[in-house]
């Protein structure tokens, strides 16, 4: 899984892609981030908020909690 998204998105992800991987609206991901809420860590650079691709994948690869 991070293979695949290194190669899409580089070793960062923006709120866009995260919305797209996640398929949540980039709105609902920052508020989720205000709240922190938000599963995955970001940190921001300037005014960019990213998440480690790495971080999204390994989220993903979790089994999933219930």
């Amino acid at each position: 899984m991070i293979k695949e998204l290194t190669e899409r998105y580089g070793l960062t992800m923006t709120v866009d892609d995260l919305a797209d991987v996640l398929k949540m609206s980039p709105k609902t991901i920052r508020n989720s981030i205000s709240s922190e809420q938000f599963p995955i860590p970001t940190y921001k650079i300037g005014r960019r908020r990213l998440a480690k691709t790495a971080d999204v994948a390994a989220r993903l690869e979790e089994p999933a909690h219930g």
